[in-house]
This record gives structure tokens, sequence and C-alpha cells, in this order.
């Protein structure tokens, strides 16, 4: 019986060495390891960063970045009971291995928030609001990376101070999304860097119309017991390029995610390993009541630097096909804040793929962005005692506030829209000889053409077929809810 205690006790010890042997594994201190230690795709990752158990609200919460070679990944987790549930796994949150050599990321949590700071140069803040993680704030230390610097204002709108590149000088400011974004849509590599991205992104993904021409998955796949094995295409095509060197495929015994149907194809995404993902066309139909994929007439963009296409927007990112900038592709659609699905006539035989938004652009249009930076501001009428009735506040990505006040001086509903300056080609439309044209588009459609002179006292006027007005430059400060 000694002998079997004794036993017994050496072999407990050793079970007791082996877990925590595990646990140093991964360097980790909170529930987070509960998750990892049953899961052996972790084994050859450690923990870059963690916050440890924390309470946020009634919540025992732990957040981790896990880090393998290749791979990092994010996972924000929850106490349920006696155990731990990842509620978020983000390998997009974090940037990986290749992009961020040798800087570590950092996680720190307060209160309600946690903040992710790589090398104190750049902060993101995420705030624990309406049962989910949102990103709050966001900071970058420029001009030194980036040449320009990005603000969040606390109430969810994401503007922009932007200067030419390598400088601090100021030109203006941009509103870039009104939405909070969620911690599982966060992109920390295609956010937006500069003027320059915001104003593509916005004038792309406007093209594409208000949400009716964007693609989500609208349905899961359960899986089949008697699993059929279905290639998988990179376009509607049975010509198209296929991704694992021609042999991608999927099995309908697993899970998998489907967008729609495209002219007799589905549009699927399923997960390759831990680290990989892919969206792609499989032939036929493979629900009862399928919904159609949302694709836009294409509209004819560029590559406004040298980019890539990936297969993999939600996951990996991998470049499947580099693209030059002024490489020409069709714009079919967007896949949310970041991308858009494009079509690749030149790839050599049919491609469909997502591009990042940042890095897409209109063939030359004529637009005059320095004439646009110049008059980014608000602007209100010059008409004595009426001063600042028909304010206009125009941003350097080429969107705009207008909005009118009562006799009362209370500000009435604003109204939005998109705005171009070109240089003027029909002179003879105007009351008196102008040198640009500034061309409003609302956001139900109606459009106002106006010529457009600029003045050495810093005023600007507004000149249609036949009238004048006067505007002058307001300051922010002026107005307390303009």
């Amino acid at each position: 019986m000694r002998k079997f205690l004794l036993m017994l006790t050496a072999c407990l010890l050793l079970c007791a060495h082996v877990t925590a042997a595990m646990a140093n594994q991964w360097g980790l201190t909170g529930g987070i390891y509960d998750i990892v230690a049953d899961n052996d795709e972790y084994d050859a990752y450690s923990a870059d960063a963690e916050t440890g158990n924390e309470k946020v609200l009634d919540r025992h919460v732990d957040i981790a970045i896990m880090t393998s070679r290749y791979h990092s990944q994010l996972i924000a987790a929850v106490r349920q009971g006696k155990t731990w549930k990842a509620e978020t796994v983000s390998t997009a949150a974090v940037y990986q291995p290749g992009d961020q050599r040798g800087i570590r990321p950092e996680l720190t949590h307060i209160n309600n928030s946690f903040t992710l700071t790589y090398d104190g140069r750049e902060t993101y803040t995420f705030m624990y609001m309406d049962g989910r993680y949102v990103l709050w704030e966001v900071f970058f230390n420029a001009p030194s990376i980036y040449g320009d610097s990005m603000l969040w204002d606390g109430e969810g709108y994401l503007y922009w101070e932007s200067g030419p590149e390598g400088s601090a000088q100021p030109i203006g400011d941009a509103l870039w999304r009104t939405e909070l974004i969620p911690l599982e849509s966060f992109n920390i590599a295609q956010l937006p860097r500069s003027m320059a991205d915001v104003r593509r992104m916005n004038s792309v993904s406007r093209a594409f119309g208000e949400m009716q021409d964007r693609i989500a998955p609208n349905a899961d796949w359960p899986g089949e017991k008697k699993g059929r094995k279905l290639a998988v295409y990179a376009a509607p095509d049975a010509k198209a390029w296929r991704a694992a060197n021609g042999k991608a495929s999927v099995s309908t015994g697993g899970r998998f995610r489907i967008y729609g149907e495209y002219d007799g194809w589905t549009m699927i995404e399923y997960e390759v390993s831990l680290r990989t993902s892919r969206i792609g066309f499989v032939k036929g139909s493979l629900m009862d009541a399928p919904e159609a994929l949302e694709i836009h007439t294409p509209i004819q963009l560029v590559t406004a630097r040298d980019t890539f296409l990936t297969d993999d927007p939600h996951v990996s990112q991998y470049p499947q096909m580099t693209l030059p900038a002024g490489t020409k592709v069709q714009g079919l659609s967007l896949l949310g804040d970041y991308y858009a699905l494009v079509s690749y006539p030149d790839a050599g035989q049919p491609v469909w793929g997502f591009v990042p938004l940042r890095d897409l652009t209109f063939p030359d249009d004529g637009t005059r962005w320095d004439v646009m930076d110049r008059l980014t501001g608000k602007w209100g009428q010059s008409a004595g005692a009426d001063t600042g009735a028909n304010l206009r506040v125009l941003f350097s990505d080429g969107s705009f506030r207008a909005i009118n006040k009562d006799e009362d001086f209370n500000w009435l509903s604003d109204e939005y829209g998109q705005y171009r300056i070109t240089a003027c080609t029909d002179g003879a439309h105007y009351a008196e000889p102008v040198l640009y044209e500034i061309a409003f588009t609302y956001q139900n459609g109606a459009q106002e053409r106006y010529g457009l002179l600029l003045h050495e006292d810093g005023s600007i006027t507004l000149v249609t077929d036949d009238s004048v007005s006067w505007y002058e430059r307001i300051d922010y400060s002026t107005f307390g809810n303009g």
C-alpha cells in the first residue's frame, strides 16, 4: 500500500510538473490558457502579450496575442461559469510577424477598455460597450512613420489631419466613417494611413452606392454526412484560376460560410488552417432558396500604388497575385470597410479577388485636389446679419456637409454628399468668367454646379448662370454645434 501511495504521489507530481511546463510554454497567466491547452494547433505558439484576468462590468475577461513563427492572433475570452470561451479570435486585429519584425505588442487593460500598443508609436483603444469591444481611439506618432495623423474624437467619428508627405503641416481633415468598428471587424494593416488613403477609400466606396453593393455571408453550411469534394475557383467560371497549385477544393462534409449565388455559382468562405481561409466559387447551388450575390455593374479602377490581390481578406491576407501601380481592374462589390471585390482581366484567365480599398482609384478624372486642399474648412455666406447662413463644411477627401439656419440662429439638419473641383471648361455657362468648377452631389442624388473664384483675401465666390454668392471662411469655434 505504501509503495502504491508513493507511486501515486510521484505520478501526481509529474502531472503537476507537466501542467506547469505547458503553462510556461505559452507564458499565459489568465483564462486563455484553458483555451489553448485543449487545442494542439497552438503547440507552436507563445503569448506575445496578455492582459490577464480582468473584471469588466459583470464579466471576467482575458485578452492575449498568440504568436508563432509565421502567424499572430488576438484572442478575447470571457469566463462562462467555470469555463473560458473565446468570443473574438482575429488575425487581422494584430500585425503579423513579417509586418512588424522585432516589435512586440503590448496589451493594457484599464476599466472597461484595453489598449493595443506597438513600440509606443501607435495605439489602439477598444471600449467594451453594448455587449462588445469597439475601436474607440487611435493614435499614430506622425510624421516619423506615416506622414499623417489619425484622430478619433470619442464619439465614434474617425477624422484625419494630414499634410504633405514627410511633413506635419496640416492641410485639412476628413470624415472617414460614422459607425464604430467592432473588434472582430478591425483590420490593423488596412486602416488608412494618409489623407490620400482616406480620399480613395471614400470615393471608391461611394461609387458602389449606399450599402446595397456589398457582399457578406448570409448563411452557414452545416455540413452533410456524406461529404462531397467540390473544386473551388477564383471566379464563377470553370476556366478560372484555382489556388493551391490548381487544386483548391472544399468538402461539403465540413462547415463553411455562404455569401450568395451568381450566374449558377455559389461564393463560399472556408477555413484551410488556423492561419488561412479562402473565398471562392463552387459550381451550382447549395441551398434551396439562395440569395443573390450583390455584384455591381463593373466600375473601371486602377491601382494607385503597388498592391496585391488575395482570396483570404479576413485571415492571412496572403497576396495570391501582385498588382503593380497602374494595373487596371474592374470593381464588382465591397467587402466590409477595407476590401473591394474586383475582376482582374489581364491575369491570363478569369480571376476575381480582393484588393485593399485604399490602394484603388479611378483613372484620372481631372479632379483638382490642390484646390480642394485650399478650400478645406467651414464657409458661410457673406451677407451681413446672415453671415453663416447656408453653411458648407468642405473636407479634404471630397465630402461635404451643407447646413442651414433659421432666423433664431438654430442650425437645421445636415445634408451630406460629395464634391469635386475641376478646371472650368464651360465658361459660357456662368454669369462671369471663372477658373474652376465645383460640383456638389447630395446623398439623394441631387446635384448642384457652380463656377468657383478664389480671391486674394481668402474668400471665395460661387457663380451660377444668373447669380453670384460670396463666401468667407468661418472659424470652427464660432458656432457651437456647426
